[in-house]
């Protein structure tokens, strides 16, 4: 199982609200491919935050789409 999946799960059994893909300083931020893993791994009952990388509305609404509550702009 990848860490960052598994940090969500211990995460959501810790009683988060949300999870976060990552900082905004990193040169990636967050991707598509980071938030489907998150959303699968925390359901429904926790939000998922984009953060960094999104730096227009176009990648907003892929975000959106992909399963994020919560988006952080860049």
């Amino acid at each position: 199982m990848k860490r960052r999946k598994k940090a969500c799960i211990i995460a959501k059994g810790a009683g988060v609200n949300f999870v976060k893909t990552s900082i905004s300083f990193g040169a990636e931020g967050a991707t598509v491919h980071d938030v489907k893993l998150m959303r699968e791994a925390v359901g429904e009952e926790v939000e998922v935050k984009a953060a960094g990388g999104v730096r227009n509305h176009a990648k907003a609404l892929e975000m959106i789409d992909t399963g994020t509550n919560r988006i952080m702009l860049a």
